[in-house]
């Protein structure tokens, strides 16, 4: 009875998955998913709150890998201000950029939900929230690094919040654009290439070189 009940729920899952990307999420019916899954409202009622809920059960586990990967950038931002190491901040080395990339589309059908698909749920900002979080935690270092010295000068917050919104915009391109993995992992190349940002946040050039 159990593997049964665990099936409806992976039924309804996968029928919200093809509803919420074909219709988005405003445009998503439950009477459909519930039609295409083969159950009930009442067996989806029973299971999920409701439409948001039934969305954020597909997004979730990816919004949760995504903090405990922020955490760890955190840390290790704190640790390279300790070490004078700031040359590698904000993907420096090529292999961060790629990192990021692969996450994202390790990911990607969720990614892609919660980017272009998820307006009118309580995320539909993701983008916006992301680069605001970024903004925030990038001046708090350029800030402390300016204080000792590693910096030629302290970069205004609203610079940073453009350049950080530009940086989202193209990073998140290739999902926007339904790329291939492969595609995407090239175009981190040009990227790197295209934002340098120990140059753009004043990095004296003895720390660039380390």
């Amino acid at each position: 009875m159990e593997v049964e009940q665990d099936k409806i729920r992976q039924d309804i899952l996968a029928s919200a998955r093809l509803e919420f990307t074909k219709f988005s999420y405003r445009g998503a019916s439950v009477r459909r998913i519930c039609q295409q899954a083969g159950v009930t409202t009442g067996a989806l009622y029973k299971r999920f709150k409701g439409k948001e809920d039934l969305f954020f059960a597909l997004i979730q586990p990816t919004l949760d890998t995504f903090a405990t990967v922020a955490a760890e950038k955190k840390e290790e931002y704190d640790r390279l201000l300790a070490e004078d190491e700031l040359y590698k901040l904000r993907g420096y080395n090529i292999e961060d950029t790629r990192a990021a990339m692969e996450l994202f589309f390790n990911h990607k059908e969720d990614m892609q939900l919660l980017l272009f698909k998820s307006e009118g749920t309580s995320r539909m900002n993701f983008q916006k929230e992301t680069t605001r979080y970024d903004v925030e935690e990038t001046y708090g270092y350029l800030l402390k690094a300016h204080q000792a010295g590693k910096t030629k000068y302290l970069l205004e917050k609203k610079y940073l919040e453009s350049a950080l919104e530009t940086y989202y915009t193209a990073f998140f391109k290739p999902l926007a654009q339904d790329w291939t993995k492969e595609e995407a992992m090239k175009y981190c190349d040009y990227l790197t290439m295209l934002f340098d940002w120990p140059k753009f946040f004043g990095l004296i050039e003895e720390e660039r070189n380390g």
